[in-house]
């Protein structure tokens, strides 16, 4: 595990506490050993607050703060955002709930996926992770049905446009639909439909998509019980998707994947995740998990053989440590949509990494949603989207649309 105070003098004070905290919640660091560090270093807590809303690991940042003496003003400020993170997060419980009982009114299968489910099966409660959406599994067969019933319910169909443009071929290159609910000019719900783990172009292994539908328990997200994935088959794709989705980019990733080890949930069967990660060429990424695991919060994942380090190279290491504790913006985050490293260097073999860099090429000649609603093309003229495409890769860089959504 790096030392507390390497990761000071290299990455800076703020993150640091973050990071202490995280240990924390693994209980791999001392309450005390915070509580030294808070008093004895001049701490810029508006960073700290930027730095575990970035990470998306708010719930925990500040269920551990709160155990430790802060100035008054931070104090208040932590106990505030702690109390709308728990509300948020019921609404949202609430919110799936209705929506699987809505949908069950006609006869569709539907099934919460990451959010607050994923917190119920392996953080034990729906409070402990952030939960700014709702993420549900559905056959795409069952899609024409959804639209009806979402749209009656007052949702407004996000990707309308999209979904006229591309027709059928949508859900072989989307991995969801989504939706939203707005409350005055505030949007109270965003709903993603999923019948894949990711967007095509990100290649993933065809069959870890039929994980997604691998229903073998039930849980209590607030009230009701409901279908739930197999904690084994959820942990496989919520893997996936903080892996060759992500490319471990925030805490969050690393955190969420760590509450695998077998104090916290009894129902993992880390045999059958090791082999199916073999199976679906994740040996590379497992490796990488368990390095970060190790490294930033000093557990030892039972993901991969005890020589994994020898899979990393050194230059992988410190591109994901980088990643992970410099101070980034949420320009830094949009402007990863055009730095593919970390899912090429999560690739098991070269011809993934081809592949890879061949689908994300004509991913990124095919218009965007942001394309299709500006332009607004005749059908006939469509042909001309993917050269505008490129054009304004080439002089806007990033997507603004995106960097306002992730503040």
């Amino acid at each position: 595990m790096i030392p507390i105070e390497d990761v000071k003098s290299e990455y800076g004070t703020e993150i640091t506490v973050v990071l202490l905290c995280c240990r924390l919640h693994f209980n791999t660091e001392k309450l005390s050993t915070l509580q030294q560090y808070i008093d004895t270093r001049q701490i810029n807590w508006d960073d700290v607050i930027y730095l575990a809303k970035y990470h998306r690991i708010e719930p925990i940042i500040y269920k551990i703060l709160s155990k430790a003496h802060l100035p008054v003003a931070i104090a208040s400020r932590v106990k505030q955002s702690q109390f709308f993170l728990v509300q948020n997060n019921f609404k949202q419980a609430l919110e799936t709930e209705r929506i699987i009982e809505l949908l069950e009114t006609m006869g569709i299968q539907c099934t919460p996926y990451k959010g607050v489910a994923f917190s119920r099966q392996f953080y034990g409660d729906i409070i402990s992770r952030e939960s700014s959406d709702i993420d549900l599994v559905i056959s795409h067969e069952d899609f024409s049905k959804v639209l009806e019933l979402m749209t009656a319910d007052g949702y407004i169909f996000e990707n309308k446009i999209e979904y006229s443009y591309f027709k059928e071929k949508i859900f072989t290159r989307n991995n969801s639909l989504n939706f939203d609910k707005f409350k005055g000019d505030n949007r109270e719900f965003h709903i993603e439909f999923h019948w894949r783990i990711t967007e095509n172009f990100v290649k993933v292994h065809n069959e870890a998509h039929r994980q997604l539908f691998n229903n073998s328990e039930k849980i209590i997200l607030a009230k009701r019980k409901v279908n739930a994935l197999n904690a084994n088959a959820h942990y496989i794709t919520l893997f996936i998707h903080h892996s060759n989705h992500d490319g471990f980019r925030v805490l969050k990733n690393i955190v969420d994947l760590c509450q695998i080890l077998p104090s916290n949930n009894n129902d993992i069967d880390t045999h059958y995740i090791k082999n199916a990660f073999k199976d679906l060429r994740l040996v590379k990424a497992a490796a990488v998990c368990c390095y970060l695991s190790s490294e930033l919060l000093g557990l030892n994942l039972p993901l991969s053989p005890a020589n994994n380090n020898s899979l990393i190279p050194g230059k992988v290491k410190a591109f994901f440590m980088e990643r992970l504790l410099r101070k980034r913006s949420y320009r830094d985050t949009a402007l990863d949509n055009l730095d593919n490293r970390s899912q090429l260097y999560l690739k098991d073999s070269l011809s993934e990494k081809i592949a890879f860099i061949l689908a994300g090429f004509k991913q990124r000649t095919t218009p965007s949603p942001e394309d299709l609603q500006t332009l607004k093309l005749n059908r006939n003229l469509y042909f001309l989207y993917p050269a505008i495409k490129s054009f304004r890769l080439l002089t806007k860089g990033i997507d603004k649309k995106h960097i306002k959504q992730q503040k």
